[in-house]
């Protein structure tokens, strides 16, 4: 039986030269691979937003990506967990948006709740999505 919830706290740098630094080798090849992929950031109030990623971006990458040990809650349950001030993080590609997470506010942090890339398609996963997913959130 799989947890609902696996936790993982990181302190974040405030400023992203500080980041970089502490980066290792293959992250800072997954964050010139996201420069070069030409991603950008938008930021989307969660309510609205939120039937669009749960359909074409969580479940189909979740399902793709974990198979039968998906651990997922259907539409109205994750939807009725989302707070005022929760928002969805998208990854853009030039043409497309490729890439969502829910951030929320929990204490005096945020949280990524969950994430997923358009379609569950591989060639969007090898193409760094996942590592923008998280500098952007960061």
């Amino acid at each position: 039986m799989w947890p609902s919830l696996v936790r993982l706290e990181a302190k974040i740098a405030k400023t992203a030269e500080a980041r970089w630094q502490m980066l290792g080798g293959l992250a800072k090849a997954d964050l010139r691979r996201i420069k070069r992929e030409q991603y950008t950031m938008a930021v989307l109030p969660a309510v609205p937003a939120f039937e669009e990623f749960y359909g074409r971006f969580y479940l189909p990458s979740m399902r793709k990506r974990h198979g039968e040990d998906a651990y997922l809650h259907g539409f109205n349950a994750e939807f009725n967990k989302l707070g005022p001030s929760d928002v969805i993080l998208e990854v853009r590609a030039p043409n497309a948006c490729v890439g969502k997470v829910v951030i929320c506010e929990e204490g005096d942090g945020v949280r990524m709740s969950r994430l997923g890339w358009l379609d569950g398609r591989d060639d969007i996963y090898q193409k760094s999505v996942l590592g923008a997913l998280y500098w952007f959130s960061m």
